[in-house]
């Protein structure tokens, strides 16, 4: 999942064995949400590549807060909307 890739355990074994990412791939990033996706891009890949369908799911956001604060989109439909 997109916060397994922030988990320590993660970041130490691949900085110990120098693991790049050139491309990332991101299935359902329509239902992602957009701080949950920023996450594996901390490792600074070239490439990132978002599969999903805005129309099917929306981003899974359980914070009224957070929704009403412009975080009920995922990364996916806020490109898909700045075209």
């Amino acid at each position: 999942t997109l916060s397994s890739s922030g988990k320590k355990d993660f970041i130490d074994y691949i900085c110990n064995h120098n693991i790049r990412y050139e491309t990332i791939i991101i299935d359902e990033a329509a239902q992602a949400s957009e701080p949950s996706t920023l996450i594996p891009l901390k490792y600074g890949c070239k490439r990132l590549i978002l599969i999903g369908d805005p129309r099917q799911l929306n981003a899974t956001i359980k914070s009224n807060y957070a929704n009403s604060n412009g975080l009920g989109i995922s990364m996916f439909e806020r490109f898909e909307k700045s075209g």
